[in-house]
């Protein structure tokens, strides 16, 4: 454009959109930058023959060798016996729940004790189970019972076939409690 000046290095402009010239089949290395149509692409040179033929198959020039094949990753996802059991999540949250507030009594300065003991004790029988690389949430509310209905909700951004979530409620005469436990594999 006019009116600007380039500096550093002269650019190599190639329009592969027509049959490769001579010149680019040898090698890259007049330029750091090269053009493809309208897009710049920084810093290609090709100065030893494996990244002259690599960059000849990556910008689809003519080339004599095929194509590597791409090296194997190693298949992350849990196998189907691998993955959380939501059973067995609400059997732990069922024992924790009932442990700790079977024949209590709901009192308003011991609630906020309670939700933490039994968050952390849900959370370290969950960690306890053989599922490898669970990491674990909980929460948990208890409140005072008296008639009325209680609605608890949550959204998650989460992969749908690993992760998973279970939920437990424990009603009294006098309390209810509703805990809820996620759990996300991590990659």
């Amino acid at each position: 454009p006019r009116g600007r000046r380039r500096v550093g290095p002269p650019l190599f402009r190639a329009n592969l959109s027509r049959s490769p010239s001579p010149s680019l089949s040898p090698s890259l290395s007049l330029g750091v930058s090269v053009w493809v149509g309208d897009r710049l692409f920084p810093g290609w040179r090709a100065c030893r023959g494996e990244r002259r033929s690599s960059q000849r198959e990556a910008m689809n020039l003519s080339s004599s060798k095929s194509a590597p094949e791409p090296d194997p990753v190693p298949f992350v996802r849990p196998g189907y016996n691998d993955r959380v059991s939501v059973n067995q999540m609400r059997e732990v949250i069922k024992e924790v729940l009932h442990d700790k507030l079977a024949g209590k009594e709901y009192e308003p300065s011991e609630a906020s004790n309670q939700t933490r003991e039994i968050v952390d004790e849900i959370r370290s029988r969950l960690q306890a189970l053989p599922m490898a690389r669970y990491k674990y949430m909980v929460q948990a509310v208890i409140g005072e019972q008296r008639g009325g209905g209680f609605r608890m909700g949550n959204r998650c951004f989460w992969d749908a076939d690993t992760d998973n979530f279970a939920t437990e409620k424990i009603v009294t005469d006098s309390l209810f409690c509703v805990a809820v436990a996620w759990a996300v594999y991590t990659y």
